[in-house]
């Protein structure tokens, strides 16, 4: 995803989810400016299969996360026996996470 100026995440989610053996793609967020991420929205990789998830790769000027929360945030999960892949975050400026996290996750 290419944004010119910004792109805003308020209360809704884009991911990429595997449920089964095949691997999961990448999630690409690019922009300018910002990318904010608020009222229990999400960027996410899911798997719940024995594919492995992609990465998550977001390059911006500032990275807002804020009053995420549950479920919401920068999230790779992996819950099926596959491998959970990388959150690779490049802001110019700052990040910035206020009541919520960046998380990486394997649960088996």
């Amino acid at each position: 995803m290419n944004a010119t100026e910004s792109v805003n995440v308020n209360g809704g989610f884009i991911q990429a989810y595997n449920n089964g053996a095949g691997n999961g793609g990448n999630l690409t967020v690019r922009a300018t400016d910002a990318v904010n991420i608020n009222d229990n929205g999400s960027l996410g990789l899911f798997g719940g299969g024995s594919g492995s998830t992609g990465n998550i790769q977001i390059e911006t000027g500032t990275l807002r996360i804020q009053n995420s929360f549950s479920g919401g945030g920068v999230i790779a999960l992996a819950s099926g026996g596959g491998n959970v892949g990388s959150i690779s975050i490049q802001a110019r400026n700052a990040v910035e996470v206020t009541q919520k996290l960046v998380l990486d996750l394997i649960s088996r």
